[in-house]
């Protein structure tokens, strides 16, 4: 019988595992002034690209810079 295992990390490689510091809606919502609500349903809707890690919403850095920029041209 086959076994599957996951590949061996050395403690140096774990870094590059790691995402560049996420950000959590709570995080999101004091950058953009406004309610935890309100960033869950930008994140429902689509309009604010995010990740779920273990049931948690994340939020990369670069994907709430591209979002303000975006609402910025709107105006």
């Amino acid at each position: 019988m086959t076994q599957f295992c996951a590949p061996v990390v050395r403690p140096e490689q774990q870094l590059e595992l790691v995402p560049e510091a996420l950000l959590t809606v709570k995080n999101v919502a004091q950058r953009l002034g406004i309610s935890t609500k309100t960033v869950y349903k930008l994140c429902y809707s689509g309009a604010l690209p995010h990740v779920r890690i273990i049931g948690s919403i994340r939020v990369q850095p670069a994907d709430l810079d591209a979002f303000v920029a975006a609402r910025g041209k709107g105006k």
